[in-house]
């Protein structure tokens, strides 16, 4: 028995860990630049997006539940903070299943995710992940004139 509880304890540290850790930080990730949008609808309304493959990515949702490793796919940089030039704690992770969304993650037990939606998606009803519940930002809310009547979807 001695000799059975060291494996078994290692098999359920190992099975523990792939099952919910999240992507690390490569050594030379990049750092994500950032920059600030204004909501097409009215340009007081500003938010600080993430520029990523080519396209800009603005806060859209929270978590709803538990994110784990099997809902992410891989950590591709880090946003930095204007604040400290070296650190490099909120790392951006692509998630599995699609590409118009991005989750920034920062270390630390009590960061909860935060997650992005391509900008060029306003408008489109497109596939949300269960794992993310919209924080109904009014940049994603959409204008429409019908009958001479403004909607907001």
């Amino acid at each position: 028995m001695k000799r059975l509880l060291p494996a078994l304890l290692s098999v359920i540290i190992v099975l523990c860990g792939c099952s919910s850790a999240l992507p690390f930080m490569l050594k030379d990730a990049p750092a994500l630049e950032t920059k600030e949008v204004s909501s097409p609808d009215d340009f007081s309304d500003t938010y600080l997006a993430v520029e990523y493959n080519g396209r800009t990515f603005v806060p859209y949702g929270a978590l709803s539940g538990t994110m784990t490793g099997q809902d992410t796919e891989k950590c591709v940089g880090y946003v930095k903070n204007p604040e400290d030039s070296g650190d490099t704690s909120s790392r951006v992770l692509t998630l599995k299943g699609t590409a118009d969304y991005i989750a920034i993650v920062s270390d630390g037990t009590m960061n909860q995710p935060v997650f992005l939606r391509a900008a060029d998606t306003r408008g489109e009803d497109i596939f949300t992940p269960d794992i993310i519940t919209p924080l109904d930002c009014g940049y994603w809310r959409v204008k429409e004139i019908k009958d001479g009547v403004c909607w907001v979807n």
